[in-house]
């Protein structure tokens, strides 16, 4: 039970770290109705993260679903790419 509290509360931690780090740059550009402010390199490591999630769901040979996830997700972020 005290593990669980534990890692609840690491989550909850790293999700309000992230929203404090990256609000500036979500209000910016929204306020200037843009995403230039959006590093292309960000992105292909987005998309490397997304094609590695997808090998490792067929290398561990996790659920159809999961992988059907990951190549739907993988697909969104190759979209995102080339509109970029």
């Amino acid at each position: 039970m005290l593990v669980r509290v534990s890692r609840a509360r690491f989550v909850i931690l790293i999700g309000c770290f992230r929203i404090i780090v990256y609000s500036p740059q979500i209000i910016e550009n929204h306020q200037l109705q843009s995403g230039e402010g959006l590093a292309l390199l960000f992105i292909y490591i987005w998309l490397l993260g997304d094609l590695c999630n997808v090998i490792g769901a067929l290398v561990a040979r996790l659920l159809p679903t999961v992988i059907i996830l990951g190549v739907y997700v993988g697909g969104g972020s190759m979209t995102e790419t080339a509109d970029f």
